[in-house]
C-alpha cells in the first residue's frame, strides 16, 4: 500500500497553502475596511475644503477650522491603518491604501495653506525599518494635487 501512495501528493501541502491564503485574505479585508472608512472621511474633509472657492478671504479661517475637525478623523484612521499595516510587510499591502493616504495628505496640505492645521509628525520614506509611512511619491503627488487645486 505504501508503494501506491508514494506517487501521490501530500494533501498537507494544500492545507498549508489554504491557511496562508485565508490569512492573507483576512489581512486584506481588515486593511480594506480601514481604507473604506478613510475614503468616507476624505470625502467629508474635501467637501468642507471645497467651500474655500466660494468663501470670502476674511472667512477662510472658518473653513480651515471646520476642515481641521474632519481631518482629525482622517488622522485617527491613518493611525489605525499604521498600527495594523506595520504588523505586515509594507510593500506587500501598500497598494491597498496609497491613493487614500495621498488624498489625506492633500487635505492636510490644503487646510494648512488656507491657514489651518499645525503639522503632525508623520514618518516619511523609512529606510531603517519595514513599517507604515508616507512615501516621497505619495507626498509629491499630494503637492501636485494641491497645485492643481490652487
Amino acid at each position: 500500500m505504501a508503494e501506491e501512495n508514494a506517487g501521490m501528493v501530500n494533501p498537507a501541502i494544500f492545507e498549508h497553502l489554504q491557511l496562508k491564503i485565508d490569512e492573507d485574505t483576512s489581512i486584506r479585508d481588515e486593511l480594506r475596511e480601514i481604507v473604506q472608512t478613510l475614503e468616507k472621511q476624505e470625502r467629508s474633509a474635501q467637501s468642507i475644503l471645497s467651500r474655500a472657492h466660494s468663501t470670502p478671504t476674511s472667512q477662510l479661517q472658518d473653513v480651515a477650522t471646520a476642515a481641521e475637525a474632519a481631518i482629525r478623523h482622517e488622522i485617527e484612521s491613518i493611525s489605525r491603518l499604521s498600527r495594523t499595516a506595520s504588523n505586515h510587510p509594507y510593500y506587500k499591502y501598500n497598494a491597498t491604501w496609497t491613493r487614500q493616504v495621498q488624498d489625506a495628505c492633500f487635505t492636510i496640505l490644503l487646510c494648512g495653506w488656507l491657514g489651518g492645521f499645525a503639522s503632525e509628525a508623520v514618518p516619511v520614506n523609512l529606510k531603517d525599518r519595514d513599517a507604515f509611512h508616507l512615501t516621497i511619491e505619495e507626498y509629491l503627488q499630494s503637492l501636485i494635487s494641491l497645485v492643481d487645486e490652487l
